[in-house]
């Protein structure tokens, strides 16, 4: 994506793309209260209210979200959420957005945190947990009217703020203003600066009452308008029906599905129990180095978004749980991803290309020895946010936050009913009633299809197994995670983990010799400075074996099961769990809550379970159409 670039005259940032001001020199601050906020009579429309949505067209310099968050914070309850939508085709830089929020000191707290958060200029939606949860700001970067036709989210209030129209003539069109009219809930309100006719002519067209006001500054008038009936029912596709909202919720299994969705669900205010046989991140899990890093491919698919996404958002998860006092050891590095053979260079270097280089940067031989400080054969990707980080202690972390709304049994789990009145129960293997609540997620690994309403679903179960390289064994400890068809970790108490195998089907729970030697050996062919001396056949290093769930089809299963209501999985996350699982819980999070969808509407469905039975329907009336 292009970064809009910005002119500093007298002070006030103007863009330089669009040769327009961000805000009225009158008073950026004031404009904001008078126009989108009195306009949309805000404060009194969120009073009593348990959440509110607001969506905004230009998300500029932020200014609009960070005066509506701190009116937010300080008049609203502090168990209620504000949701606030964005969408952004030129993101300002992040020293920009830096220089920019430092002009409004009285919005220091929450734009200090934003700061942290900020996204790279990646495309797509970007969910950002502020205010100790009580805020989410879900930035939506490309075209404005191609992210709103991905939202599915009902919106209560409308900021229709653009740069002006006779020179952004985009974001004033036909085709925004009925998405705008598509997604609003019976009574939205929109307010903008603009009194253009054929702006109040658009808006009038696609369904709102639109009124001239009086302007703020130097304007004479600007437009608000109200919605008065919802223009299409069921803009939240596989949302749960609640005769009431819902306060409870089971979790079955504890490592990073469960404790994820546990920490999004807390964080909306549900109360948790999570049950698990064993331990807290017991499973696959329990390896000591969790590697982060996206799955890139050639083409853009939906594949490479989600792992992006996920990627992107592991990084703010992270972030705010440190900032929250958590802390998980481990190491922001880097990840170098090296090519596996010629043809996967060749076609990955042009989409490598157009990512800013802050999520991925082609590394060439030399670059790639002197990043990791070892003797490496070949080129390939530096991922300089991604690194490894202790995955039990992440779990931990995603736990520890609510202490007063997350509860953890160790019990073995063997059935789940649901009841007559509504609520999902959790029985052990004598019928006893372990848990109780409004929705069960089964985050249960591999022993998810071992429950009836897990049965079918499409998931493997994929044996893996690392072993730990001491640091007093080999010659070259990596400065930063390197991949291959492989991953060792830089050195850290004393030893480095080489991993991973991936073998379907195979249940054997003990360290496999040769699985081991295979690994060491690709590992000295990719990084030959590391043992350069050893002989691998002598080489008995200690490791540890696990099982993963895997999707058939390489993408993880989040969301509700069509055929049994109030459950949910997140299941089938492969190697790459660490990162689908925390953005998954998200997307569960939402779904069963009914507050607005996280990322685009798109991957919701790709990664949704229903996503088979689809495709058989689909396949079923292909073949009744040939008859």
């Amino acid at each position: 994506m292009e970064n809009d670039r910005i002119d500093w005259i007298e002070g006030s940032p103007r863009s330089r793309k669009f040769n327009d001001i961000y805000y009225s020199r009158d008073g950026g601050p004031e404009e904001s209260l008078s126009v989108f906020l009195k306009g949309n009579f805000l404060p009194e429309r969120w009073a009593g209210r348990s959440s509110f949505t607001i969506c905004e067209t230009g998300f500029g310099t932020g200014l609009n979200f960070f005066a509506s968050a701190s009116l937010f914070l300080k008049t609203a309850s502090s168990q209620h959420r504000l949701y606030y939508f964005s969408a952004e085709k030129h993101p300002l830089t992040k020293e920009d957005f830096t220089r920019t929020a430092s002009l409004w000191p009285e919005f220091s707290e929450i734009s200090s945190e934003l700061l942290e958060m900020y996204p790279p200029a990646l495309e797509g939606f970007h969910p950002i947990r502020l205010s100790h949860s009580r805020v989410y700001l879900i930035l939506m970067y490309g075209d404005a009217g191609a992210s709103l036709k991905k939202m599915t989210s009902g919106v209560d209030a409308w900021f229709l703020d653009g740069f002006s129209p006779a020179k952004n003539p985009e974001m004033w069109s036909d085709e925004i203003f009925h998405e705008a009219a598509r997604l609003s809930l019976t009574g939205a309100t929109l307010a903008t600066y603009t009194s253009a006719g054929f702006v109040r002519r658009g808006l009038e067209s696609a369904g709102f009452r639109v009124e001239r006001a009086a302007g703020f500054g130097g304007k004479n008038e600007m437009l608000r308008g109200t919605l008065e009936r919802q223009i299409q029912e069921g803009v939240k596709p596989e949302m749960p029906i609640h005769s009431s909202p819902p306060e409870k919720a089971v979790i079955i299994g504890a490592g990073f599905a469960g404790t994820s969705a546990a920490f999004s669900l807390a964080s909306r205010g549900i109360e948790v129990t999570l049950i698990d046989k064993s331990a807290v991140a017991s499973g696959a899990s329990g390896n000591p180095a969790g590697i982060y890093f996206p799955q890139l491919t050639m083409h853009e698919t939906v594949m490479s978004r989600f792992s992006l996404a996920s990627y992107a958002y592991l990084i703010r998860h992270l972030r705010f749980l440190k900032r929250s006092g958590l802390s998980i050891p481990g190491d922001e590095c880097g990840v170098l991803q090296l090519f596996a053979d010629e043809d996967w260079e060749k076609r990955l270097r042009s989409g490598i290309s157009i990512l800013p280089e802050s999520v991925a940067a082609l590394t060439e031989n030399i670059q790639a020895a002197a990043l990791s400080g070892c003797a490496i054969a070949g080129a390939g990707i530096f991922f300089p946010e991604g690194g490894w980080l202790a995955p039990p202690a992440l779990c931990l972390a995603n736990t520890a936050l609510y202490p007063d709304l997350i509860r953890f049994i160790q019990k073995p789990a063997v059935r789940i009913d649901r009841n007559d009145y509504g609520s999902v129960s959790v029985l052990d293997e004598e019928g006893g009633l372990i848990a109780q609540g409004d929705a069960v997620v089964l985050a249960a690994g591999h022993d998810t299809v071992h429950f009836t309403q897990g049965a079918s679903l499409s998931i493997r179960r994929v044996r893996g197994q690392i072993v730990y390289l001491e640091h007093s064994e080999i010659e070259c400890s990596p400065r930063v995670v390197v991949c291959y068809d492989g991953y060792l970790t830089p050195s850290f108490n004393g030893r480095s983990v080489l991993g991973s195998t991936y073998h379907p089907g195979d249940d054997n729970t003990e360290l496999n010799p040769e699985h081991t030697l295979d690994m060491i050996e690709k590992m000295r062919r990719r990084l030959p400075g590391v043992l350069p001396g050893a002989d691998p056949a002598a080489m008995k290093p200690e490791g540890r074996v696990g099982f993963r769930s895997a999707g058939v089809d390489h993408l993880p299963l989040i969301g509700p099961l069509e055929l049994t209501p109030g459950v949910y999985v997140s299941g089938g996350h492969g190697s790459r769990g660490l990162l689908s699982a925390h953005l998954g819980a998200e997307i569960i999070a939402s779904q069963i809550t009914g507050s607005p969808l996280p990322v685009e509407n798109d991957l919701v469905q790709a990664v949704s379970p229903s996503r088979f039975l689809r495709r058989q329907e689909k396949k079923d009336r292909a073949r009744r159409a040939l008859r």
